[in-house]
């Protein structure tokens, strides 16, 4: 665990023997029992002023501190355990500490370690050996006595995130960081990240179609069980979906609030069954679509919701296939391939397609085809495509990773992008690749020598754009990965039909960017910024030509399977459509002095982005002249009501 220079500080004001006396900045001190009370009980976490629910105290030249507000402040949760006359302290799923009053010992992760002086409980507070505690956890404990501090050096993977833009952005974002699940709402300038989750593991699923839910799984420590869950978008009535553990990718209806996901019996041991979970209100219910025992693998919801593709393994009575299963119950074959297995005579075979990915217009689907070997299949396997009015013979596209987020459509469901390439470390030998389904299967192979590239995603605006992450190869991983992520110097390029490969992120050795994504207007580049292989901020740029702008940071996460950093870290929902208006922009003194646009359809009141000099600096230079803005129209009461109001993002003159 690497610290760094002071990221956070936890200092506790003290004093030694006064005399009683009474000194500006500090407390009164006495002596009783060889006990020195501390007259201050302030402590400063982040910067802020926090009150401890107990004054710190000495014992035996011993720094003892109330367990509860202290490390509360730190971000860690603090329990009672009835019955033991123990504390519990936890952070993320790593992380167990138990303190027993009485008692010299604390017992980290089932570890004892000793603390020198049994846990105080003085006036119902348990009071804990500041240095002995705080070691336990990972921090450096140094006595500063010039100023009568204690200081803590947290390392970085304690610290806790921070909004650095407090501006608005168009965005919901939901992340995790040290396992736990956060939520910021971007268009609430300001806003800061609020912690849903305070125990456990979590992973991102992400949100449903109209964003009023954010679908994620959730373990109460590494190797537990997974659950499936679900929070509204503004972090109330978090749930759990189903009762039993989840196995495999729930997947949500690009229509709907409805959930598609498998559940399994604790151990690991597949139901293989095929539930449909439905939001509504306050309430989830769900229905069996296929049941137990029917051999579901992998799924994926066709574009109209009405139905999903479902694969069924390779076994020695069936043979591979995929149907189509629709809510209703009907049930059509899409592909079949090849006959039942025989093992004897063939040990390793082609198993089950996974991944599916559906295009926009429902005319193809994309999948991997994995072999019964999961080692085997780590390397990489067969990647195809299925064109329903052709189904007889699918497209055989080559060899890549099983990820089903390197293999994605272009909005109009004619171009998919994926990275082919063998080997399982996602930092080397991976190339993007484009398949032009109405060319007749054209393959165009984008890759570059000595680069490695992942993350396609496309984006509609203003023309049809893929943008994907590219990088020097850098593989095996050293003392570098401590610095610049797992590809330093990666960025963020895009391609489109006509004008080539371009970058859109600057970039520099100690750092990469990473997990492009795009708002549904097409506007906004959303990314992660590493500066390590498992700390970044998650940053923002207008496209195409933007500033890049570091919107929340101190984000720490997992460089997953190989350094694929699956799943992601970053979940953003984005429906908001920029409206655009043309007209003639005023100054009004009513209400206020404030910005207006009169318009063929009615006055505006514009109110520049916050933070945005640029914006506000165009309006007052182009009083009286015609101008054309583009925003968020707002919802809801507002002060001006002299007409609807746009928070005014773009502009330009006529």
């Amino acid at each position: 665990m690497r610290l760094v220079a002071l990221t956070m500080f936890l200092a506790v004001t003290f004093m030694g023997a006064l005399g009683g006396i009474g000194v500006a900045g500090y407390g009164a001190v006495s002596c009783e029992g060889g006990v020195t009370k501390v007259g201050l009980n302030v402590i400063w976490a982040n910067g802020e002023e926090q009150r401890l629910d107990i004054t710190p105290i000495f014992i035996s030249d011993r720094l003892l501190v109330p367990v509860r507000s202290t490390f509360e402040a730190l971000g860690y949760k603090v329990q009672w355990e009835e019955g033991t006359d123990s504390v519990i302290v936890t952070k993320g799923g790593n992380t167990r500490l138990k303190l027993v009053v009485g008692s010299p010992k604390a017992y980290l992760n089932g570890k004892a370690i000793e603390l020198g002086l049994p846990v105080q409980n003085m006036r119902g507070r348990v009071l804990v050996p500041l240095r002995a505690v705080a070691e336990a956890l990972g921090m450096e404990v140094q006595w500063e006595g010039k100023n009568n501090l204690v200081l803590l050096k947290i390392p970085e993977e304690l610290t806790v995130p921070q909004r650095v833009y407090y501006g608005d952005f168009p965005a919901k974002v939901a992340f995790t960081s040290n396992g736990h699940l956060w939520l910021v709402e971007g268009l609430e300038a300001g806003a800061k990240p609020m912690r849903i989750t305070h125990e456990g593991i979590v992973q991102i699923l992400g949100w449903s179609f109209d964003g009023q839910w954010l679908m994620y799984l959730h373990q109460a420590f590494e190797g537990a069980p997974w659950y499936l869950w679900v929070t509204r978008g503004d972090g109330t009535q978090a749930f759990k979906v189903d009762s039993k553990p989840v196995w495999g990718r729930p997947s949500w209806s690009p229509v709907a609030n409805k959930i598609a996901f498998s559940t399994q019996e604790p151990g690991d041991n597949p139901d293989y069954n095929l539930k449909i979970a439905t939001l509504a209100g306050d309430k989830v219910t769900v229905e069996i679509l296929l049941p137990d025992k029917s051999r579901v693998i992998d799924y994926a919801w066709a574009p109209d919701g009405r139905s999903l593709a479902v694969s069924f393994p390779r076994d020695e009575q069936h043979p591979l296939h995929i149907e189509r299963v629709f809510l209703s119950g009907e049930r059509t074959n899409l592909l079949t391939l090849g006959s039942p297995v025989e093992r004897a005579k063939e040990p390793i075979f082609l198993w089950v397609a996974t991944g599916l990915k559906w295009s926009p217009n429902g005319r193809y689907l994309a999948y991997y085809l994995r072999f019964n070997s999961a080692s085997l299949s780590s390397d990489g396997v067969p990647i195809e495509v299925l064109d329903l009015k052709q189904p007889a013979k699918p497209l055989v596209l080559g060899t890549g990773l099983p990820y089903q987020d390197w293999l994605v459509w272009s909005p109009d469901g004619n171009l998919l992008a994926y990275i082919a390439g063998t080997g399982r470390e996602a930092t080397v030998n991976k190339k993007l690749h484009i398949v032009d389904m109405s060319a007749g299967g054209k393959i165009i192979n984008l890759g570059q020598e000595g680069q490695v590239d992942t993350n396609p995603v496309w984006t509609s605006m203003p023309i049809p754009t893929l943008l994907f992450c590219r990088g020097p190869e850098a593989y095996p991983w050293g003392k570098d990965i401590l610095e610049g992520g797992l590809v330093p110097g990666q960025k963020i390029y895009c391609w489109s039909e006509g004008i080539g490969v371009r970058a859109l992120t600057d970039g520099s050795a100690n750092s990469s960017a990473s997990v492009p994504m795009v708002s549904s207007n097409g506007r906004y580049l959303f990314y992660l910024r590493l500066t390590n292989y498992n700390r970044s901020s998650l940053w923002s740029k207008l496209l195409p030509a933007g500033s890049e702008v570091e919107l929340v940071k101190g984000l720490v996460g997992t460089l997953g399977y190989y350094g694929n950093y699956l799943p992601p870290w970053v979940s953003i929902y984005s429906a908001t459509k920029l409206a655009q208006f043309t007209g003639t922009l005023k100054i009004s003194e009513v209400e206020g002095r404030h910005f207006e646009l009169e318009t063929r359809e009615g006055r505006l009141v514009l109110i520049p982005q916050e933070g945005n000099e640029t914006i506000k600096a165009f309006l007052e230079a182009k009083a009286s002249q015609q101008v054309t803005v583009r925003g968020i129209l707002l919802d809801g009461v507002n002060f001006y009501m002299r007409g609807p109001v746009l928070k005014v993002t773009e502009v330009e003159s006529p």
